[in-house]
């Protein structure tokens, strides 16, 4: 739940803030947009899209439904390794590290390939 304030603050939302039918929460946005990169893997897919009925104006919150990840998250692998007193093996780093090279990479542009989608706006964290 976000404060009034925040609510309605520009930054934190794409489209017209004093319009509830065109303003979405820029996470919403910018994780709708990431997921739809064709053939990026490495980003935690939303189930049911960008969809406006999961955005709360009256009580002035919204929800992400993302897929379930049987795994956890990147944190929870370096938790094991540190719990099994392990060192992460090499390989693992470099697989890690093209992942979110690449995720990166169509965060930029939209798309894996060379050049850019047409349209695209660059999702930055601000």
């Amino acid at each position: 739940m976000l404060s009034e304030d925040d609510w309605t603050d520009a930054h934190r939302f794409q489209g017209d803030v004093r319009d509830p039918d065109s303003k979405i929460p820029w996470e919403l946005a910018t994780h709708a947009a990431a997921s739809s990169v064709t053939n990026l893997n490495h980003v935690v897919a939303m189930i049911q899209g960008l969809n406006r009925n999961h955005i709360d104006h009256d009580n002035t919150s919204y929800r992400i439904y993302l897929e379930y990840c049987d795994q956890g998250d990147l944190d929870n692998l370096i938790e094991r390794f540190i719990f099994w007193r392990k060192r992460i093996p090499e390989a693992l780093i470099w697989h890690v590290a093209e992942c979110l090279a690449e995720a990166a990479y169509a965060m930029a542009y939209g798309t894996l390939r060379d050049g850019e989608m047409p349209g695209w706006e660059e999702i930055v964290h601000r």
